[in-house]
């Protein structure tokens, strides 16, 4: 676990709370990327050498990360990064679902013709790079795509919402040979279509049903590899609160 050079940064002594703020962000996305596997545990007084950083603000930065559910603290004082669960990739897709439903329907009447052309850019790029196989940048529009749709909801909803697209992209990139589960395949790109096709057709509705079958549908194809034949209950009565088999029946 190298963590000391990082993009050739050190992270510093993570003094006062943007410090604090700083390491944390610091270690997510050390979880997020796998450079701190579920596997490797590691006492505090490990990780803030390798961090460079004094154990007091590792201390909050790891509480922090705890209640996001990132890392665990295991009885002999070592931490490590959660591991990967249908239980949590089903709870996250639940909650991602709901959110962006409720955001997606305040969000899609207030979008302008100009709204609507950065949206059709960021599809034909995310395209683009789905073909080339360019993924760290098809990540951030296809990110920026789903973060515009959302905008109107607040910028509490929006900081829950990113928190948990980042929490999802561990299983995202755990399981990248699932393409569908990455919005990377030929079908994903059909449905990021259809939701754009009835955002400017301004039906919030139909956009906020197509955005939570979408979204579905990546957390059943992790569900099915981490525990096959598992019942993902939760994950259809949050379907059903959304109206997506409706929606499906009016077709």
């Amino acid at each position: 676990m190298n963590l000391e050079h990082h993009n050739g940064d050190v992270v510093g002594d993570g003094r006062g709370r943007g410090g604090v703020s700083s390491l944390r962000d610091r270690l997510r996305q050390a979880i997020v990327t796998g450079e701190i596997p579920a596997s490797a545990a590691r006492t505090q007084a490990q990780l803030a050498e390798a961090l460079g950083v004094s154990r007091t603000p590792l201390r909050e930065a790891l509480r922090m990360l705890e209640l996001e559910h990132l890392i665990v603290r295991e009885p002999n004082g070592r931490f490590r990064a959660a591991g990967l669960s249908v239980d949590e990739i089903e709870q996250l897709g639940v909650m991602r679902i709901t959110l962006e439903a409720a955001a997606i329907r305040l969000t899609v009447p207030e979008l302008t013709d100009g709204d609507h052309t950065v949206l059709e850019g960021l599809y034909a790029t995310s395209l683009r790079l789905s073909k080339i196989g360019e993924w760290s940048e098809f990540e951030t529009a296809h990110r920026r795509f789903h973060m515009l749709l959302t905008r109107e909801a607040g910028a509490m909803h929006a900081e829950q919402l990113g928190r948990l697209w980042e929490q999802e992209a561990r299983y995202r990139r755990a399981f990248e040979q699932l393409v569908n589960a990455d919005g990377r395949d030929e079908l994903s790109q059909q449905e990021h279509r259809l939701i754009l096709d009835a955002v400017e057709a301004r039906d919030a509705d139909r956009s906020a049903c197509l955005a939570a079958a979408h979204g579905a549908r990546a957390v059943r194809a992790i569900g099915a590899r981490l525990a096959p034949g598992t019942e993902l209950h939760r994950l259809a009565v949050a379907l059903d609160a959304e109206g997506v088999e409706r929606s499906r029946d009016r077709e």
